[in-house]
């Protein structure tokens, strides 16, 4: 820690994340043979859980750092998803602030 100058020095913070699925949809574009454009939506959940919690922790100076999160609930709803319904969401990086 740069006790003189804290806009310097390593930081450290942990916290948490929330989210909800509203409106899940996959959209299709395409322009069929006799020139027109369509567009197909098709609105369904796909398994997914509705609610998304979790950890947070980022580690690092201020022109550089890495983060992660951590999924506390499963991906998928239950009988849903690959792997036995056992997968859950673990996200990485890094992040480079260069102004």
């Amino acid at each position: 820690v740069n006790r003189n100058n804290y806009t310097k020095g390593f930081r450290v913070s942990v916290g948490g994340k929330v989210g909800f699925l509203y409106n899940a949809h996959s959209k299709i574009k395409y322009t069929d043979e006799d020139g027109l454009t369509r567009k197909i939506k098709d609105s369904q959940n796909y398994g997914l859980e509705k609610l998304r919690y979790g950890l947070t922790l980022k580690a690092g100076s201020p022109g550089f750092y890495a983060w992660s999160y951590f999924g506390l609930n499963r991906l998928f709803q239950e009988g849903q998803g690959p792997a036995a319904n056992q997968s859950q969401q673990i996200s990485f990086g890094i992040a480079v602030n260069l102004f």
